[in-house]
């Protein structure tokens, strides 16, 4: 499933076309061997295309500092990380499409390194940078875990209280976005949370929740009645 996808003097892929890689990928099709392997082929173009495995803190450096999207310092009561998207920032003019996907790759890809650290350091020093196994009983029919107890999946928390269509992101990148989350990182996502979308906001939602396949919309939390004390709840 995973052997052929690569050439020669392509970048080495053993991080990414694991085990538990294919696994994901025929998961989000169904074990439709052919659908996945396309799936997958198109992912591996894309990290090759952006170059998803050289970005260093250094080219998000700019990004990192508008603060439009982070990792929380803490993760969920299922120890899943939170990554926040901040929508009631402006995206620079000068920013491109291509630019803010390879920002939220780079994001995903910290928030799976936290959890292979926990993987390496073990339970007894994970530390602030991992999240810790969980026992057995807790393991079992548990779909945010891997068979080791590591937890794989993310919750994305993206805040919209104070949303301008004046300052949103384009529908090409929301769609982009979309994309990402859901095709290039498949069985990932746990949860996404929409916090007090306001009105104006559901001109963008209602086209860009056509993208979303019927099992994604069911990860999909709208809080939209919370008190603004409860953020981080």
């Amino acid at each position: 499933f995973t052997t052929s996808l690569t050439e020669p003097d392509a970048h080495d892929f053993s991080s990414f076309l694991t085990t538990a890689t294919a696994l994901r990928y025929l998961r989000a099709r169904k074990f439709n061997l052919k659908k996945a392997t396309a799936m997958l082929t198109r992912s591996v173009k894309w990290r090759l295309d952006n170059q998803i495995h050289a970005i260093s803190s250094e080219d998000v450096e700019r990004f990192s500092t508008e603060g439009k999207m982070w990792i929380a310092n803490k993760t969920d009561k299922k120890g899943r990380n939170v990554l926040v998207m901040d929508n009631d920032k402006e995206v620079p003019n000068s920013t491109s499409r291509k630019d803010q996907m390879r920002f939220l790759a780079w994001n995903l890809e910290r928030s799976i390194r936290r959890n292979r650290l926990g993987r390496q350091i073990g339970v007894a020093s994970f530390g602030k940078y991992a999240t810790p196994l969980k026992s057995k009983q807790n393991v079992d029919n548990d779909d945010d875990n891997d068979e080791a107890g590591m937890v794989e999946k993310h919750v994305v928390f993206i805040k919209l209280d104070e949303f301008k269509l004046s300052t949103s992101p384009s529908i090409g990148s929301t769609l982009d976005t979309i994309d990402v989350v859901c095709n290039h990182y498949p069985e990932r996502l746990g949860l996404a949370i929409l916090y007090r979308p306001p009105k104006a906001f559901n001109a963008l939602w209602s086209v860009a929740k056509r993208a979303l396949d019927p099992t994604t919309q069911q990860k999909l939390l709208v809080v939209s009645d919370a008190s603004p004390g409860s953020a981080g709840e």
